[in-house]
């Protein structure tokens, strides 16, 4: 079973499982990242993060969330995350 990381913003909780779906599908969360042809970020190693340390703020939940306060509440923010996750996971998303 993979890692897991839990990522907390004040009252949110988010527990990422390291499976790379978000990776293998960048695409669909921002269309100038730096991908391959296939849609999936050129950063990704297996199911990891080549660049971990240095990810930018889009792949990092709680530095993500400091640019989305003003549209959304941390319990939304949360919410959205949890919800695109499992549609990844479910391979509904594209």
């Amino acid at each position: 079973m993979a890692e897991t990381n839990s990522h907390e913003t004040e009252s949110v909780k988010f527990i990422c499982t390291k499976c790379g779906e978000c990776c293998r599908h960048i695409e669909t969360l921002i269309e100038i990242w730096p991908c391959q042809k296939n849609g999936v970020c050129q950063y990704l190693q297996g199911d990891l993060c080549s660049i971990y340390e240095t990810r930018p703020d889009l792949c990092d939940f709680k530095r993500a969330y400091k640019h989305l306060k003003n549209y959304m509440s941390e319990a939304e923010y949360k919410e959205r995350t949890i919800k695109f996750c499992e549609e990844l996971k479910a391979g509904v998303s594209k």
